[in-house]
């Protein structure tokens, strides 16, 4: 961690901190001075100058937040495009994919539901959709994986992080393991983009997609989508717009050609406001750098962990070593996650149930004076 790092100056710059102690960044980020900051000045330029203020205009935000989301996915800018958010992404890939009857997709057991239901379509087609049984370490779920490939997988929609759990996969090898069985691997990047390692190159993941709203602090409705140049070709597309062929400006006459890239899936005029939003953030954590980001949340999300394990907690991390999360998800025996979740709200500490656990989510909004004040309210519910 960068010890320089002034963390305290920068969780003021969070105005949610003057009304909650928000432990849901899982869920969502409410923005911060500097988003604030951005959006006003690009409302004042629009209403002035419409489209013609030059940092204000789509090639200028498309540039610096490729640049950023490139850097840290580890992929070229130009596999990089931005949609409305992961159920749209992947719809995109499942509806592109070309399977065949008695084909089989591999998904993980209690997903969110935006890697599940685009999948479903396959079902009427021949295809059989399976489950991978979840597991409480990264071992036990490469075995379950393992176990689950028969020689009719031909895709596994896995998470980065599980939403439930809190529990970050060992995706290399879970590429490594996909590659050696010819199976496409499609990845929701939503809860691991931001605050843990993702390294699309390295590991030779071909699609993944995931919302910008949770550590990459963007705005709801903006989600980020990854197709590698060489498999575009190989995907059935569904929606053409004036965004998705060759020279966009250019009216006339009507084309066929589609952008070779995945910028064919930005098919249409997107949000403006939403662009001038992420990139706002996104330089900000630019900024400040992803890999002390990492450490501060996940110095965060051990501190607390301990904490509730001094209060009786049944804690879930403890059992993800090596690998670390910013999510925290314990239970305690004299009370459903429900109702302390409820007790919590009551007293402006915002968490999330999640699976008949608490889901705590700590990020840069957080503190470790609000952690022990947290414990505190904490040590009066449960005793």
């Amino acid at each position: 961690m960068n010890n320089e790092t002034n963390w305290e100056a920068i969780a003021a710059d969070f105005p949610i901190n003057q009304t909650y102690i928000w432990f849901n960044s899982a869920g969502h980020i409410p923005p911060g001075r500097h988003v604030i900051q951005a959006i006003n000045r690009f409302m004042e330029t629009y209403a002035h100058h419409a489209l013609q203020g030059h940092n204000f205009v789509y090639p200028v935000l498309c540039r610096n937040i490729k640049s950023v989301l490139s850097g840290l996915l580890g992929c070229p800018e130009d596999d990089v495009a931005l949609i409305h958010n992961t159920a749209e992404g992947i719809n995109f890939i499942s509806h592109g994919l070309n399977l065949a009857a008695d084909d089989e997709v591999l998904l993980l057991e209690n997903e969110y539901p935006s890697n599940v239901y685009p999948w479903e379509h396959w079902k009427n087609k021949g295809v059989t959709l399976r489950f991978v049984p979840n597991a409480l370490t990264p071992e036990d779920f490469i075995h379950n994986l393992k176990k689950s490939i028969t020689r009719n997988t031909k895709v596994a929609a896995l998470s980065a992080v599980h939403w439930c759990t809190g529990m970050p996969f060992p995706l290399k090898e879970l590429s490594g393991i996909c590659k050696e069985h010819n199976i496409e691997l499609v990845l929701d990047i939503s809860q691991g983009a931001g605050q843990v390692p993702v390294h699309i190159d390295e590991w030779q993941i071909s699609f993944c997609a995931g919302s910008s709203w949770k550590w990459l602090q963007g705005p709801p409705g903006l989600a980020i989508l990854v197709i590698k140049k060489e498999k575009i070709a190989s995907l059935t597309h569904l929606f053409k717009g004036p965004g998705a062929v060759v020279s966009p400006r250019e009216y006339f006459p009507y084309r066929d050609e589609l952008i070779p890239t995945v910028e064919r899936y930005v098919y249409s005029t997107p949000s403006l406001a939403d662009w001038v939003y992420f990139d706002a953030s996104l330089s900000y954590l630019a900024k400040i750098g992803f890999p002390h980001i990492f450490e501060r949340i996940w110095a965060l999300s051990e501190y607390l962990s301990g904490h509730l394990a001094d209060l009786g907690f049944s804690v879930l991390n403890h059992g993800f070593a090596p690998v670390r999360s910013g999510i925290v998800v314990a239970e305690h025996k004299k009370f459903s996650s429900a109702q302390l979740v409820e007790k919590l709200k009551s007293q402006n500490i915002i968490c999330a149930d999640r699976g008949g656990r608490v889901r705590f989510s700590v990020h840069l909004c957080n503190t470790f004076e609000q952690i022990d004040r947290a414990k505190g309210v904490l040590k009066g519910i449960v005793g």
